[in-house]
């Protein structure tokens, strides 16, 4: 299954950014799970698909107390001012994450992730999100995330 997702999210990518215009990077910083606090780092891939909204992927590797893991979120990001390099995010995300003996804390974590972020110049970004975490769909026992990073454009 998990093939699958990565296969389709790459498929996308591809034939969106052939169509559009696409930005790529590298993003790194702070991350919280309920009380568990580190770091994370990694890459974006951002389509603009019109003057205020773009479709925004990551893949990040997440280093958290006693724990590590995978991210990968997918968000909408809307420039509510063309003038104005203030934006807003929301969209989901998929977590998994492993203790340090490398045995699953919980197989695969989802949430509904939501942020806001500002662009500096035409290379940098600093942002700031949460996120609800269901730790598997069906499941209603949740927990909070928060995110601030920032990101550095290469084209």
């Amino acid at each position: 299954m998990n093939k699958i997702y990565l296969l389709t999210v790459f498929l996308a990518l591809n034939f969106v950014s052939y169509s559009q215009k696409s930005e790529s990077g590298i993003i790194g910083g702070y991350s919280s799970i309920e009380e568990s606090d580190g770091w994370f780092v990694g890459a974006f891939f951002d389509v603009v698909l019109s003057e205020h909204l773009d479709l925004y992927f990551e893949v990040n590797y997440l280093g958290l107390d006693g724990m590590s893991g995978i991210q990968i979120p997918v968000f909408l990001k809307y420039y509510p001012s063309g003038n104005f390099p203030f934006f807003l995010q929301a969209g989901a995300q998929w977590d998994k994450l492993t203790d340090k003996d490398n045995s699953s804390i919980k197989a695969a974590l989802y949430s509904a992730s939501y942020g806001i972020g500002v662009d500096i110049g035409t290379r940098w970004s600093i942002q700031l999100r949460g996120s609800t975490l269901f730790y598997s769909p069906d499941d209603v026992e949740e927990a909070q995330a928060l995110q601030a990073g920032i990101s550095y454009r290469f084209f």
